[in-house]
């Protein structure tokens, strides 16, 4: 059972033992960044859908012109701001395999099992209505800004999380 966890998280167990004194294991895991752990668990779940024969989206969410807001108001306050969106995208996803996370600079993903690009679509607009409907208080005042989304679905738009982040940044 602990091998099959730690392999689960990409780590490496190790077992010494000797005889008539015991056993000692030992788990080591990797430091993974946010975009590795975000393409393992993205990975892992096109394999889940792929044993099931289900769909699985991808939806990228996207703040325009993210570096000239970051110059605007700092990065502190774009952090904060990012968190947010995040945050309310996290409350928007309604089921419990569904994945919201940062991923590279200015853009969130949320990971929809079992959801075809049509449900894909329905959830980003909603997360798009509920974010800009928060006001956001950024550098001492009423700051706005433009979110965008992409939506790649598999299998239909790639077999793979390279195909798929592609096709959702670029839509």
């Amino acid at each position: 059972i602990a091998r099959e966890i730690v392999e689960l998280h990409h780590g490496k167990m190790k077992v010494d033992s000797e005889e008539g004194k015991g056993s000692t294991f030992t788990a080591s895991f990797p430091i993974l960044s946010d975009e590795e752990f975000f393409l393992g668990r993205l990975s892992l779940e096109i394999q889940r859908a792929r044993e099931k024969g289900d769909f699985l989206s991808l939806v990228v969410l996207g703040l325009s012109g993210f570096e000239e807001i970051k110059k605007k108001i700092g990065e502190t306050e774009t952090e904060t701001l990012l968190n947010k969106v995040s945050e309310i995208a996290n409350e928007t996803v309604r089921q419990p395999t569904d994945i919201v996370t940062s991923y590279k600079q200015g853009r969130i993903i949320a990971i929809l099992a079992g959801t075809d690009r049509k449900g894909a679509q329905v959830l980003a607009e909603r997360v798009k209505r509920s974010v800009l409907a928060h006001p956001f208080l950024a550098g001492g005042g009423l700051f706005s800004f433009e979110l965008r989304f992409g939506i790649g679905t598999y299998p239909e738009d790639g077999g793979n999380p390279a195909e798929l982040v592609r096709k959702a940044e670029k839509a």
